[in-house]
């Protein structure tokens, strides 16, 4: 369990550095040192709690984060509010996001089918461990996978960012969450759908994790347009809705990665 201190200030326990790591739609993200024990490296992310919107996001994530503990998950340790400032102290990730780590360059870097295979299985695994505790993530996408190291021999990555996460063990998922061009059909249109009678599953993590393979292989998206679009090009598609962990993901040419993709 992560400890949850109010009215605390973060800087009596962490020395936070000025420069920001990262940057998102909620918050900032700095890399700071434990004062007692300054070997001790955390990332803290800081988010300005100025909306209702932002306080349930917020709520949402420490939630479901203080219950997940995996190799392949940032973890969270602790959190301190100070009136509207929320700050998450988390494990540190050295390395860049998937995103920044393939578009970066004028011309995007498609990765190698090893380097993609190593990068699913990691991300297949984290989402397994969560969606086995009642967690779906749903926001699987590049910038929400980060490497653990600069060494860019190292693979070893994490999965962040639970702030739309949903725990559908305890009530059922209704509504649109997430990045659009990387849901399942059936998110997308949950809003439009009568919401009291349908409902999706975690299965939509794998619909996210089936783009994902495919931006890392071909180095851009698989459909393309605005939200009606997208869905006039999924539907075309002969994949279905019954996409699932412990199903092939991808197909490929090469042997070594479509025995990679049938192991998930």
């Amino acid at each position: 369990m992560a400890p949850r201190h109010i009215d605390k200030d973060i800087r009596a326990n962490y020395q936070i550095d000025n420069f920001e790591i990262a940057a998102g739609g909620f918050g900032k993200v700095f890399r700071a040192s434990d004062r007692k024990h300054p070997e001790r490296q955390v990332a803290i992310k800081s988010m300005l709690l100025s909306s209702r919107q932002h306080q349930e996001v917020s709520e949402n994530e420490v939630n479901l984060m203080k219950t997940l503990d995996h190799p392949h998950i940032c973890k969270l340790f602790e959190t301190y509010q100070k009136g509207a400032l929320m700050y998450y102290v988390m494990e540190l990730c050295e390395g860049k996001d998937l995103f920044e780590h393939m578009f970066n360059t004028e011309t995007p870097r498609r990765l190698e089918e090893q380097k993609a295979a190593e990068i699913i299985q990691q991300v297949v695994s984290a989402l397994q461990y969560a969606h086995d505790k009642g967690i779906a993530h749903r926001d699987i996408k590049p910038e929400n996978v980060v490497f653990s190291s600069q060494d860019p021999d190292c693979n070893q990555i994490k999965v962040i960012d639970w702030g739309v996460g949903h725990d559908f063990g305890a009530r059922k998922m209704r509504h649109f969450a997430g990045t659009v061009k990387y849901c399942a059909p059936e998110v997308m249109q949950a809003d439009r759908l009568s919401r009291w009678f349908t409902s999706y599953t975690a299965a939509c993590d794998m619909w996210s994790v089936g783009v994902l393979i495919y931006v890392m292989l071909a180095g851009r998206m698989p459909f393309w347009g605005n939200q009606k679009a997208l869905l006039q090009s999924m539907k075309k598609e002969p994949i279905g809705l019954a996409y699932s962990i412990g199903v092939p993901v991808c197909r490929s040419e090469s042997p070594q990665f479509s025995m990679e993709s049938h192991r998930l």
